[in-house]
C-alpha cells in the first residue's frame, strides 16, 4: 500500500508545503503530487527519504483530518 524510497529519489518534484505552514522550515511536511501516487517527505530532511502512498489513500486520510477539525 505504501512504498519507501531511498534519500534523493528523483520520482518527485514540485514540492509543496501547506500555506499554514511556518515558512522558517519548521516542523512540516511536503508533499509532491503524480498522476496516482503522493511523495511525502519531512522539510528537514529534504534530501532524505519518501514516503510514497496511492493518491486515494492520501485525500483518505487528508479528509479524515479535516472532518475531525471541524468536529
Amino acid at each position: 500500500m505504501s512504498q519507501h524510497l531511498s534519500p534523493g529519489s528523483t520520482q518527485f518534484r514540485d514540492w509543496r508545503r501547506s500555506a499554514y505552514s511556518d515558512q522558517t522550515g519548521g516542523n512540516c511536511v511536503e508533499i509532491a503530487r503524480r498522476t496516482l501516487l503522493v511523495g511525502v517527505r519531512d522539510s528537514k530532511q529534504s534530501a532524505g527519504a519518501v514516503l510514497v502512498l496511492p493518491s486515494t489513500v492520501f485525500d483518505a486520510f487528508v479528509g479524515s483530518l479535516k472532518n475531525n477539525r471541524d468536529a
